[in-house]
């Protein structure tokens, strides 16, 4: 099998490729293999995970993996705050999960506790050895000079796994000797004051007027923004947020309110929303046009064709975008737009929307 479509086959997560290394062994692929296992190759996070089961199993139908173990291994220091990270140290897990103990070492010495994706790094070990593995990580999140969303995003994933009342006893216990500790149990309980029952549990977020939402929580935490854009049903409050949206000006601060108005129909001129659609910031021209996506508009209809035009960044949303605002002759554009995109991502997505545009608006066409 030549390595492009032995390459071709690993980035669509299909058995066959795991069915030739098991029939063939390596035999020359070994570079698509290593990157394979270094390099996270999925389309969509949020979707495709980590991948690691499929990787794990290509590993597994080599005759001898022990090469690629020590490639996994090598790179755990220095990956940075990304998902090739994320995958490594999954990958690490599993080998020190079937008695490397390499493996188990080069975890615990190469752990960083990176800002966006620090908490999946951090799992792996919580995993590996439970409230030992999450104590080790939490003096390591302790001795940063900030918050982040990866240490909300550890706290939650604790809680669950553990407990709070097992949490916080053994977060009491070893404070004492680390000043690490100590600290991230001091962010912990700030955390848990703004989870009390007058300012609410995750459960009651969505019972808080909006002013006490921003006011409780940053911008940084928009997991806690759209819980609570799917739980308030107060027009006056959507409006309210709807006004902070056209008056936020930091970037942080707007995707936090385009976060519920991807959620949310936005009620008020969506003018800006184009402008921020089609400005520089990828992130927040990806969540204005997710937003605008909801809109019954024949601007929002033109957005799609100029973003496919223009070949911007979110293109990958104009199917959505003429999901709500359909016309005859739309399922042959929306099939070409999917046939003639190169790029992997803006494939994806047009992909995902291409399913549901068929199911919001079905018709019998078998050339279709």
């Amino acid at each position: 099998m030549e390595g492009a479509e032995f390459r071709r086959l690993l980035q669509l997560g299909l058995g066959r490729a795991i069915l030739h290394v098991r029939q063939n062994g390596a035999n020359g692929l070994e570079t698509e293999i290593r990157d394979a296992c270094l390099v996270w190759s999925g389309f969509d996070f949020s979707v495709d995970g980590t991948r690691v089961q499929y990787v794990y199993d290509l590993l597994n139908s080599l005759p001898d993996r022990s090469h690629f173990e020590r490639e996994i291994i090598d790179s755990l220091p220095g990956g940075g705050d990304t998902l090739d990270t994320v995958l490594r140290f999954r990958l690490a897990l599993h080998l020190a999960a079937d008695g490397n103990a390499a493996a188990r070492t080069a975890m615990y010495r190469a752990f960083l506790p990176g800002p966006e994706f620090g908490g999946h790094v951090a799992a792996c070990l919580l995993d590996l050895d439970g409230i030992d593995g999450f104590l080790f990580v939490a003096e390591q999140f302790g001795s940063l000079a900030e918050s982040s969303s990866s240490f909300d995003w550890l706290l939650e994933l604790a809680r669950d796994q553990f407990g709070q009342s097992a949490l916080d006893e053994s977060l009491r216990v070893a404070s004492s000797g680390s000043p690490g500790i100590a600290r991230f149990r001091s962010q912990a309980l700030e955390i848990a004051e703004v989870d009390s029952p007058t300012a609410s549990r995750r459960s009651e977020v969505a019972q808080l007027s909006y002013d006490q939402l921003i006011a409780a929580f940053p911008f940084s935490q928009i997991g806690t923004y759209r819980r609570w854009a799917y739980g308030v049903g107060s027009v006056t409050e959507l409006m309210r947020a709807s006004q902070g949206l056209l008056l936020a000006t930091e970037p942080a601060a707007l995707r936090a309110h385009l976060s519920i108005f991807e959620i949310k129909q936005f009620p008020l001129d969506p003018s800006y929303l184009f402008k921020l659609a089609t400005g520089d910031d990828a992130q927040i021209a990806w969540s204005a046009t997710r937003v605008l996506s909801h809109l019954p508009s024949s601007d929002v209809r033109a957005l799609a064709f100029q973003i496919i035009r223009q070949g911007r960044h979110n293109r990958g949303l104009s199917t959505a975008l003429l999901t709500s605002n359909p016309q005859p002759g739309d399922h042959e554009i929306v099939l070409n737009w999917f046939r003639q995109e190169l790029e992997r991502e803006s494939k994806h997505r047009l992909g995902m929307d291409l399913v549901t545009f068929w199911e919001r608006h079905p018709v019998d066409d078998t050339r279709m």
